[in-house]
């Protein structure tokens, strides 16, 4: 690359719930390689595949745990407008406007089969991002 971009970069893994450990260590390999950081722009998103979860359920205890999940994350998170709290803890109460820029996005479903949790302020540290998504994880499969 000469020419990095002004607006930073978009890095998206996919991967199953049982191996992202690995690849999420690889890829901050990859980034401190390239002296990568983040800044106040940034958020950590993770997508929770509702494929063989009850989605509405998986909403709700997300919801139910918010207040916790926002106590891990940078004060800043709780009232940025990308990842405001969530009102009521049931899916049915969100459409497109009223959910897609709420902490837990419940709009992802509808578009890629997932809950999208947006909380987490950005972070290249891998114990941070491994925990995040271990509370996650804990959260939907009570």
């Amino acid at each position: 690359v000469n020419e990095w971009p002004t607006h930073g970069w978009e890095v998206r893994l996919l991967c199953s719930e049982k191996n992202y450990r690995i690849l999420v260590d690889r890829t901050l390999h990859a980034l401190a390689s390239v002296s990568a950081y983040v800044d106040s722009r940034c958020g950590v998103h993770v997508h929770l595949d509702m494929r063989t979860r009850d989605a509405a359920t998986c909403f709700s205890r997300l919801v139910k745990v918010q207040d916790s999940l926002y106590a891990y994350c940078d004060p800043s998170r709780r009232n940025n407008k990308y990842c405001m709290p969530c009102d009521s803890d049931k899916i049915e109460d969100y459409n497109y406007y009223l959910g897609k820029d709420k902490g837990i996005n419940p709009y992802a479903l509808k578009k890629h089969g997932t809950i999208e949790v947006r909380m987490l302020e950005g972070t290249l540290e891998l114990k941070k991002i491994n925990k995040w998504v271990e509370l996650l994880l804990d959260a939907v499969s009570v």
